[in-house]
């Protein structure tokens, strides 16, 4: 892409939001009609955009890194992304194409950020005040996991936790 040069990446559609972007990859969050939020990936070398995520439950807070995206997603019906409401952290292998779960909690995380094997996000569990809605609660702690081990660490602790 020259200096200068505006190109639309995004297909038809609805609400394409929370953009970010490292090295040749842009990331985003557009809603998809019958199938919510979901997430796009643009390679600015091929110039190709593709659909990364599928299913009926919403996706948001896509991140992605020089090999691997990683996003919240919703884990129960009607749970509206962005409100955050019981999600957890998926991460897909943009090598591989392996998509894990990088967090299967009842209660709500989002905003991951990626970087090589390691995953960190906000998580709410610790919440007292409203742990499935952490667009609305008090309180976070940050979390990470190392993909290539498999642990978790929390790196914070709200008060009284």
């Amino acid at each position: 892409m020259r200096t200068g040069e505006e190109r639309l990446i995004s297909p038809d559609g609805c609400c394409a939001t929370y953009t970010q972007m490292f090295g040749d990859h842009v990331i985003w969050c557009q809603g998809v009609p019958a199938y919510g939020q979901q997430i796009w990936l643009h390679d600015i070398r091929t110039g190709e955009s593709r659909q990364i995520t599928t299913g009926t439950k919403d996706k948001l807070d896509p991140t992605v890194s020089e090999d691997k995206a990683a996003w919240s997603e919703c884990i129960v019906d009607n749970c509206d992304a962005f409100t955050g409401e019981s999600s957890d952290i998926v991460m897909l292998d943009l090598i591989t194409g392996e998509t894990v779960h990088v967090t299967s909690d009842l209660y709500a995380q989002g905003l991951p950020v990626v970087w090589g094997n390691i995953v960190a996000w906000s998580d709410f569990r610790n919440d007292p005040t409203s742990p499935h809605l952490p667009r609305t609660a008090t309180e976070s702690d940050i979390y990470y996991k190392d993909l290539s081990t498999g642990e978790e660490r929390q790196l914070t602790s709200v008060s009284g936790a």
